[in-house]
């Protein structure tokens, strides 16, 4: 099947419908050739990503596991590591205001049920913070045993129920077992390799300190995943604000500049 990707105003944006099923996140496919077969092995990557029409410079694609190096005619280089290399932080404004806290139609972090499992984690563990965001990545990991694309836009408790879903299920279900443990979390969309190309995908961003990155359906899927944009406030993303933020790769190319593999290998 080949998917096209086009451009379109906020005008026609705002009269999309889109069927319950609809998944945007399916509907993306970037080549890129240049990747060793094992790329589990990838600490860090050098990309060259170039646009038919260049991204805003208010489109910021820095992020807490990628970094722009240059912004040319027509391209942007991006770093992307295992490692943490911007450790964003929320303003004082933001802090005080606590967004990402709290529920929404997807997330519903104030439900018993999910309540019940945080607590239940955190306890098991006696873990906090970051140990505990990742013990909760974990747990989502393995409870999801019903991996497939489809759900369409499930919420929290339906995957709680149903235990199925894609990655838009892996992150809504975990950003709101954060939030219930009271830890600022929020999905996060963009493209992650896969094959030979990089597809659309979504994971998630907790605020321990500053923001990090967690991937309930794929944690080895680090350091080769781009994210493109992360929500902006509590909401979690629906098909909407996946068109405007997938508006962002439509007809880009992916090349791989360079790229380090782990020490041993």
């Amino acid at each position: 099947m080949d998917v096209v990707m086009e451009r379109v105003t906020q005008e026609e944006l705002a009269e999309m419908e889109f069927e319950p099923d609809f998944d945007l996140l399916r509907a993306s496919a970037i080549p890129c050739a240049g990747f060793p077969e094992d790329i589990a092995n990838i600490k860090d990557v050098t990309l060259r990503m170039e646009f038919e029409q260049m991204p805003p410079v208010s489109r910021d694609l820095n992020a807490p596991n990628q970094s722009v190096l240059k912004r040319g005619d027509g391209y942007i280089d991006l770093a992307i590591s295992r490692e943490t290399l911007n450790k964003i932080r929320m303003t004082k404004a933001q802090k005080r205001n606590e967004p990402y806290v709290e529920p929404d139609r997807y997330i519903q972090s104030d439900h018993p049920s999910i309540r019940a499992v945080a607590d239940s984690v955190k306890g098991a563990s006696g873990a906090s913070g970051w140990e505990l965001a990742q013990e909760l990545s974990r747990w989502v990991g393995h409870y999801i045993t019903g991996k497939n694309y489809g759900q369409g836009f499930a919420s929290a408790l339906e995957v709680m129920d149903t235990r199925a879903g894609d990655c838009t299920e892996h992150s809504v279900l975990l950003t709101a077992l954060l939030r219930a443990s009271g830890l600022s979390a929020r999905p996060a969309v963009g493209v992650v390799y896969h094959q030979g190309s990089f597809l659309g995908h979504m994971w998630t961003e907790v605020y321990v300190d500053y923001w990090r990155t967690l991937d309930a359906l794929d944690p080895a899927a680090l350091p080769i995943r781009i994210r493109v944009a992360a929500s902006s406030d509590e909401r979690a993303f629906d098909a909407t604000d996946m068109v405007r933020a997938y508006d962002v790769v439509a007809g880009m190319s992916v090349e791989v500049l360079d790229y380090t593999e782990t020490e041993g290998n």
